[in-house]
C-alpha cells in the first residue's frame, strides 16, 4: 500500500530529524519535519480530497451504469427486430422460390404437351404424305402400263394394216423335181417333192399366228383390265380415306365452318402469344415488385440498424468523452486545489518559518512535549490511515469493478461488431440470392425467347403444312381427274378389246372356211394325183 509506506517513511524521517536535532542539521531537520508533516496532513487528512473522490464516484455511477442498461436494451430490441425482419424476408424469399419453381414446372409441362401435339401432327402429316406418295406411285404405274398397252395396240393395228395392204398370194422357188444343185442331186430333193404352200395355206398360217397373238393380247388385256380395276378400286378407297381424314382434320382444326384454316391458326397463334406475353409480363411484374419490396425492406432495415448503431456508438463515444472530460476536470480541479493548498501552506509555512526563526531556541523545549503529543496523534493518525487504507481498498475495488465493467462493455461491443458482421454476411447472402433470382429471371427470359422462337418456327411449319395440304389437295384433284381419264381410257380399251374379239371371231370363221377349202383342195389334189398315177400305170 503506497500511502502507508510513504507515511512510515515520513515518520522515520521525522524521528531521525528529532534525534539529530542537536547537531548541525537541526535547522534542516526541523524544516524537513515541518514540511513533511504539513504535506502529509494536506495529502491524507484534508477534506477536499474525500469530497473529490466521492464526486468522481458519483459521476462514474451516473455516467456509466444507466447508459449501459439503456444501450443493452436498445441493442437487444434492435437485434430482435432485425431477426424478425430477416425471418420474414427468408419466408418471402422461400415463397418466391416456390412460385418460380411452380412456374418453371408449369412451363415445362406446357412445353412437353406442345411437343407431343407437334409430334402427333407430324405423324399424321407423314401418314397423309405417305398415302399421297403411294397414290402418285400407283398413278405413275397405271400411266406406264397404259402407255405400254397403247403402244402394243398401235403395233397390232400397224401389223394388221400391213397384212391388209400386202396379202400373201404365193411363194416363188425352184421347180418341184429340179435338183438342189447344178452338179448333182441334192440331199433334200432326192425322191421327195418340195413343200409348196398355196395362198390360202399361207393366209391360214398368218391368220393362225394372228389368232394366237390375239389370244395372248386378249389375255393380257383382261389381266390389265382386272389389275386396273383393282388399282382404281384401291385408289378410290384411298381417296375416300384421305377425304375422310381431311374432313376430320378440318373439323378438328376449324373452330367454326365460316373461319378458314389459316385464320384459325392465326387466331390460335395470336391467343397463345398473347397469353404467353401476359403471363411473362405478370411474372416479371411480380418478381420486380417482390424484388423492390425486399430491397426496400432490406435497405430500410439496414439504414435503421446503421442509424441505431451510429446513434449508440455516438452516445457511447459522447459518454466516454463526457466521462473523460469530467475526469480531466476533476483531475485538474484536484490538481489546482492541491497546488493552491500547497502554495498557501508553503506561504504560511514560510511566514511561520520566518516568524519562528527567532523563537526556535524557546520552542525547542516545548518540542519535546509536542513530540509526545505528536506520538499520540500519530497513533490516532495511524488508525485513521488504516481506515483510509481500507477506504482506499474499497475505492480500488470499485475501480476494479469499473474496469471489469469497461472490459465487459468492450467485449459486448466486440460481440455487437461480430453480430453486425454476421448481419452484413446475411445481407450479402440475401444479395447473392437476389442476384441468383435475377439470373434465374434472365434464364427464364431466355427460355421465353427460345419458346417464342420455337412457336414462330412451329407457326412457319404449320404455314408450310397448310401450303403442302393445299398442294396435296390440288394434286389429289389432278389425280382424281387422271383416274377418271384412266377409267375412260380403260373403258375405251375394253371396248377396243371387245371389238378385236369380235374381229377375231370373224377371222376364226374365215380361217375355218379357209381350212375347209384347203382340206377340199388337198383331197382334190390327192384324188387327182391318184388318178394320174393310175392312168400312167
Amino acid at each position: 500500500m503506497p500511502g502507508i509506506n510513504s507515511f512510515v517513511f515520513f515518520v522515520l524521517l521525522v524521528a531521525m530529524a528529532a534525534y539529530w536535532h542537536t547537531d548541525l542539521f537541526q535547522l534542516v531537520g526541523s524544516v524537513v519535519v515541518i514540511f513533511t508533516v504539513s504535506v502529509a496532513g494536506t495529502c491524507f487528512f484534508s477534506g477536499p480530497r474525500l469530497w473529490l473522490f466521492r464526486l468522481i464516484q458519483s459521476v462514474a455511477v451516473l455516467v456509466c451504469e444507466p447508459t449501459e442498461k439503456n444501450y443493452h436494451a436498445e441493442t437487444t430490441e434492435a437485434e430482435k427486430k432485425l431477426r424478425a425482419l430477416v425471418g420474414v424476408l427468408e419466408q418471402q424469399l422461400l415463397g418466391t422460390e416456390a412460385q418460380v419453381r411452380d412456374s418453371e414446372i408449369a412451363r415445362e409441362i406446357e412445353k412437353k404437351r406442345h411437343e407431343k401435339e407437334v409430334r402427333y401432327l407430324d405423324s399424321r402429316l407423314t401418314n397423309v404424305s405417305r398415302g399421297i406418295k403411294e397414290s402418285l406411285l400407283a398413278k405413275d404405274r397405271v400411266i406406264v402400263e397404259c402407255r405400254q398397252w397403247r403402244r402394243k395396240f398401235e403395233d397390232l393395228e400397224y401389223l394388221q394394216q400391213q397384212a391388209q395392204e400386202n396379202p400373201v398370194h404365193g411363194m416363188k422357188g425352184r421347180p418341184r423335181w429340179d435338183p438342189a444343185k447344178n452338179y448333182g442331186v441334192g440331199k433334200g430333193g432326192r425322191g421327195r417333192p418340195a413343200k409348196k404352200f398355196t395362198a390360202i395355206a399361207q393366209v391360214a398360217i398368218v391368220n393362225a399366228a394372228w389368232e394366237s397373238k390375239l389370244v395372248k393380247f386378249e389375255s393380257e388385256a383382261r389381266g390389265y383390265v382386272a389389275r386396273t380395276d383393282d388399282q382404281i378400286r384401291s385408289l378410290h378407297d384411298a381417296a375416300t380415306a384421305l377425304s375422310n381424314e381431311n374432313a376430320c382434320l378440318q373439323q378438328q382444326i376449324q373452330v367454326t365452318p365460316d373461319i378458314s384454316h389459316e385464320l384459325v391458326q392465326q387466331q390460335v397463334r395470336d391467343a397463345v402469344m398473347s397469353t404467353m406475353l401476359y403471363a411473362e409480363q405478370q411474372h416479371a411484374e411480380r418478381v420486380e415488385l417482390l424484388k423492390q419490396t425486399y430491397e426496400n425492406e432490406i435497405l430500410a432495415a439496414k439504414a435503421e440498424y446503421e442509424r441505431k448503431m451510429v446513434a449508440a456508438i455516438k452516445a457511447k463515444e459522447a459518454a466516454f468523452v463526457q466521462q473523460r472530460k469530467v475526469a480531466e476536470k476533476v483531475a485538474t480541479a484536484t490538481a489546482q486545489a492541491s497546488l493552491g493548498d500547497e502554495l498557501a501552506t508553503k506561504e504560511t509555512q514560510l511566514d511561520e518559518l520566518r516568524a519562528s526563526n527567532g523563537q526556535i531556541a524557546s520552542d525547542l523545549l516545548v518540542k519535546d512535549e509536542e513530540i509526545k503529543k505528536l506520538y499520540n496523534e500519530l497513533g490516532e493518525e495511524t488508525a485513521k490511515l488504516i481506515r483510509l487504507g481500507q477506504e482506499n481498498d474499497d475505492y480500488n475495488q470499485t475501480g476494479k469493478r469499473l474496469r471489469d465493467e469497461n472490459e465487459n462493455l468492450k467485449s459486448e461491443k466486440k460481440t455487437l461488431a461480430e453480430k453486425n458482421q454476421t448481419l452484413a454476411e446475411k445481407n450479402q447472402t440475401l444479395a447473392e440470392k437476389n442476384q441468383t433470382l435475377a439470373e434465374k429471371n434472365q434464364t427464364l427470359a431466355g427460355d421465353n425467347e427460345t419458346l417464342a422462337q420455337e412457336n414462330q418456327t412451329l407457326a412457319e411449319e404449320n404455314q408450310a403444312l397448310s401450303n403442302q395440304n393445299q398442294t396435296l389437295a390440288e394434286e389429289y384433284e389432278d389425280l382424281e381427274e387422271d383416274v377418271e381419264g384412266l377409267d375412260a381410257a380403260c373403258r375405251d380399251l375394253a371396248g377396243d378389246a371387245e371389238r378385236w374379239y369380235a374381229r377375231s371371231e370373224c377371222w376364226k370363221g374365215k380361217t375355218r372356211e379357209l381350212g375347209q377349202e384347203l382340206a377340199d383342195l388337198r383331197t382334190a389334189d390327192i384324188n387327182q394325183a391318184i388318178g394320174g398315177m393310175g392312168l400312167g400305170a
